[in-house]
């Protein structure tokens, strides 16, 4: 838990009963406990997670949640010196087919005393680095092949194109083509590299 106040420390028990059948558990945040601001950022970042996750994350950077410390010690050292535990620790865990519950928990409320140290833009290109890096880690395909594709069938379109309207063939289709081909084998190596170094539960 934090250790500014936002937390209720009564709502422990709370946490540690819901653990019984899970892995790890995170309280999740009413709209009231955060600012207009601070909520369509955590917004963006869930979302954004969700799709990589494949599953809807409703709180993503809540700090105040439980965890068995076996499955916690496997991703520790993913970890970042700074705020972003709480995203590595879902994504690793969900990636890594732990079973993860979101608890709603009452009363956690907004900061009172103190100043934050997060700021939104920096902090949250850092989220959505680290999140991108896990969903390479984990399930690299999810990441390389869309764009990867998307080059690669733009590509092959466009020669088409210009082979049937213009009768000749252009650099641009064939750097587009090449660069979706060497995506997607990066994204296939990836792939195969992460099935042999990280240990799935699925």
């Amino acid at each position: 838990m934090d250790s500014d106040g936002q937390h209720p420390p009564d709502a422990i028990p709370k946490l540690l009963d819901a653990l019984q059948d899970a892995d790890m558990v995170v309280a999740s945040r009413s709209a009231a406990a955060q600012s207009a601001f601070r909520r369509f950022g955590n917004a963006v970042l869930s979302g954004f997670a969700s799709l990589l996750a494949g599953r809807r994350i409703p709180d993503l950077t809540s700090g105040f949640r439980a965890a068995r410390r076996d499955a916690l010690l496997e991703y520790v050292h993913l970890f970042p010196n700074g705020f972003s535990y709480p995203t590595t620790s879902t994504i690793a865990f969900l990636k890594g087919g732990f079973r993860v519950k979101f608890l709603p928990v009452q009363g956690m409320e907004r900061r009172t005393k103190g100043v934050s140290k997060i700021r939104p833009f920096r902090d949250g290109l850092k989220f959505l680095t680290i999140m991108v890096r896990l969903a390479v880690l984990f399930e690299p395909v999810r990441v390389f092949v869309p764009p990867g594709a998307f080059l690669l069938v733009t590509g092959a379109g466009l020669l088409g194109f210009q082979v049937i309207s213009w009768g000749r063939i252009e650099e641009l289709p064939i750097l587009l083509i090449l660069s979706g081909m060497i995506i997607l084998f990066v994204g296939f190596l990836a792939d195969l590299v992460a099935s042999l170094t990280t240990r799935r539960r699925l």
